[in-house]
């Protein structure tokens, strides 16, 4: 049986061990920029889910011709949207028209870190469908800060950031 050249018999096992860690720290990387981008994904998701509940809200207003309000909970993570004192149900879901942030991406790290109307937490459309004050949220994601706009003559709504 021959053999080839002297030291070509195959790899070592420290060679072998090399090859792993080097494999193991490139998957680990792999999977972390996955994650956070599944992440920034997640947050760039709840803005437009938010963008679109405030437009909800004000066809609603123009519909049934009456105020509706979208009540802001920073500590919660939350909003509610209300038809005078009463929680909306919402359109989809068939639920209460409460929302919460981790709820709708669990694990995304996303903060509703301000939302401001005229000093107030809470965006109202009269029953025209014009907010009574504009105003804007921030929300902050990994990586990512939006705020979201509400002008104060239309009620259009617009989003900043990234």
């Amino acid at each position: 049986m021959a053999s080839g050249p002297a030291g070509s018999e195959g790899l070592t096992l420290v060679e072998l061990l090399l090859v792993l860690i080097v494999i193991a720290v490139l998957s680990g990387t792999a999977i972390t920029l996955l994650s956070s981008g599944q992440k920034q994904i997640a947050a760039q998701e709840a803005v437009q889910r938010l963008m679109t509940d405030l437009e909800y809200a004000q066809s609603d207003a123009i519909v049934n011709r009456s105020e509706r309000s979208v009540v802001f909970d920073e500590n919660a993570e939350s909003y509610s949207v209300y038809a005078g004192a009463t929680l909306l149900w919402h359109p989809v879901s068939k639920r209460p028209f409460a929302v919460a942030l981790d709820d709708l991406f669990p694990g995304a790290g996303l903060d509703l870190v301000s939302a401001n109307f005229a000093g107030s937490d809470t965006l109202r459309f009269d029953g025209h469908g014009l907010p009574v004050a504009g105003g804007q949220l921030q929300i902050r994601g990994p990586g990512a800060s939006y705020t979201i706009h509400v002008a104060a003559g239309t009620g259009c709504v617009t989003v900043s950031g990234e």
